[in-house]
């Protein structure tokens, strides 16, 4: 049964939010506002780490969830609508030249991208750290969190909005005519769906729920999964914004409407009149979106629940995280509400995700070994690293490095890192990793592999180096993975620190090895520089450990150089 706002009724609320600011059960009331150096250009992006803001004034400015100032980062370019967060606190920022920048929790630059045109939207950051960044050219680039170019594809048309990226299957983009383009995270093409029956221009915006894509493109809405359209419905305008709520999927349109579904396709309920001119985003029990008289939310139900005016400043996109609804303004003023009682917000591609991190869920991507049975040259390099001889294993190795560095971890090579992660693996350790009972031992082979996922790795990469590290025997392989999870850089989780701490206590009541002391402290400094955090409990532990156990005097004077460089 459809149930419908009427004008008058709205207005009459409006009007007594204004007349009487405090009389609202439901009122939503600013936490703290926060002053950039010019009108926001790209919606708010939120996360553990802190609140992210891209202002005219050419600075990404970072602040904190309770509203304090943290630092400041200079864009050399003119800003666009671009900005993400990574799970490792990592900001991601393009300019209207196409620059990419990867921006560390202190401030400092990473790394920097160029792309061949203009932005066409916030790069998606995967699970396990890839970033898509979509250009207006028709490009779309996979980078990895440390900048290493995965793979490039392009396609004919011009790329209309930010990567899509599900839980674990996919990527998607869609060109300027409406047709949509599905991708392996490796970059292989899974299929292509042709743009809506009924033609009509617009912008390409999506939500996803598991696998199934919601589509929408002019005033088409459409549900994707495996390729397939499962049902499509044309809409009585432009469609401005879809969310994943509660009860189903709600969509925003051009004519200051709005819309909700269920799942299914079946119309749930409509409002009118409203004027909502915003991305909406969603909560466990409330919508929040912008109106003509400010922030307001509304049940599943589609009741409206409450507001939130500012005095004298015009909101804009709302993002939902961490227990905050952060809004930009036309008036270079960042306000935020409280909405820590409507945790678990529902995901869509702008305004849905708190971090824009593009991606819907939280599962990994996985490597599938049946697409790649009857794929020769992945059987070969295999049959190498696990059945070969010592040598065999290394010269495998270091094919896979040549291919990487000549050409990337492409679409056509999708399984090289994944066969280094075995190689990892390979010998006695993969008793205890895999319950594998090969009784033969490996240890040159896992230190080259170590290393060699220390260039091109990933977060999950860095889950792997932690778990072999725990069980390794080998100093010198034991000193290569501790390399490797400073090479790529990132304190995810801590797990790096304190597999590195507890591999060090280890040491400490035996050999004493320097090495693996050497080692552990380039590990936690080259961390440590990573994340821009000064120091961390597990990495001041680790140095402590050394500077007071049985090491030589040069080791100890070492890892008090290192303390003071990281505090």
């Amino acid at each position: 049964m459809s149930r419908k706002f009427r004008i008058s009724e709205l207005i009459f609320v409006i009007l007594i939010f204004i007349s009487h600011p405090l009389v609202a059960e439901n009122e939503l009331v600013p936490l703290w506002k926060y002053a950039a150096g010019g009108v926001l250009v790209s919606p708010p992006a939120v996360s553990g780490t802190g609140v992210y803001l891209y202002s005219e004034d050419r600075q990404i400015h970072a602040v904190s969830t309770s509203g304090d100032p943290m630092w400041k980062f200079r864009m050399p370019g003119r800003p666009v609508d671009s900005l993400s967060v990574g799970r490792d606190g990592t900001v991601y920022a393009s300019t209207l030249e196409g620059r990419l920048f990867a921006v560390n929790q202190a401030g400092r630059a990473l790394w920097r991208y160029d792309a061949d045109s203009e932005p066409a939207g916030a790069p998606a950051v995967s699970a396990d750290g890839t970033v898509y960044v979509a250009s207006k050219n028709g490009e779309l680039a996979a980078l990895s969190h440390t900048g290493f170019i995965r793979w490039k594809i392009k396609i004919d048309g011009s790329i209309t909005g930010s990567p899509v990226i599900d839980a674990g299957e996919a990527v998607y983009i869609s060109d300027d005519n409406g047709a949509l383009y599905s991708f392996s995270p490796w970059g292989t093409r899974r299929w292509t769906i042709d743009p809506p029956a009924a033609g009509s221009d617009g912008h390409w915006t999506a939500a996803i729920d598991s696998h199934i894509l919601y589509s929408a493109y002019g005033s088409t809405l459409r549900a994707i999964e495996g390729g397939e359209v499962l049902w499509s419905i044309n809409l009585p305008a432009r469609i401005s914004g879809i969310v994943i709520f509660s009860g189903g999927l709600f969509c925003s349109l051009e004519n200051g409407n709005a819309m909700a579904f269920e799942r299914s396709g079946v119309q749930l309920w409509q409002a009118e009149g409203s004027h909502y001119d915003t991305y909406p985003v969603a909560g466990a029990s409330r919508i929040f979106l912008l109106s003509r008289g400010g922030l307001i939310s509304l049940t599943p139900e589609g009741q409206l629940e409450g507001a939130g005016i500012v005095e004298g400043i015009a909101l804009t996109q709302p993002v939902m995280g961490g227990g905050l609804l952060v809004c930009g303004s036309e008036q270079w003023v960042a306000c935020a509400f409280n909405v820590a009682d409507d945790t678990g917000a529902g995901w869509s591609q702008k305004g849905g995700g708190p971090d824009h991190s593009g991606v819907s869920g939280r599962n990994r991507w996985y490597f599938n070994e049946e697409d790649y049975m009857k794929n020769m040259d992945y059987l070969y390099l295999k049959q190498y690293i696990t059945a070969g001889s010592t040598d065999e294993k290394l010269e495998a190795i270091e094919e896979i490095g040549s291919r990487i560095a000549a050409e990337g971890i492409d679409r056509g090579e999708q399984y090289l890192l994944h066969l280094l992660h075995l190689a990892l693996t390979e010998g006695n350790i993969r008793r205890t990793i895999t319950a594998d009972s090969r009784s033969n031992d490996y240890p040159a082979v896992r230190r080259e592999a170590a290393k060699m996922i220390g260039l091109y790795g990933n977060f999950e990469s860095i889950e792997l180096l932690t778990a072999v590290l725990e069980e390794e025997k080998h100093y010198d392989v034991s000193a290569a993975i501790m390399r490797a999870l400073g090479e790529l850089g990132t304190d995810y989780d801590n797990l790096p620190l304190i597999s590195i701490y507890n591999k060090v206590i280890k040491d400490n009541n035996g050999s004493a090895h320097s090495g693996l002391a050497l080692a552990a402290m380039d590990a936690v400094a080259d961390i440590t520089e990573y994340s821009g955090v000064p120091g961390s409990f597990y990495g001041y532990r680790a140095l402590m450990e050394i500077y007071k156990g049985h090491y030589s005097s040069g080791i100890k004077r070492k890892a008090g150089e290192v303390l003071r460089s990281i505090r």
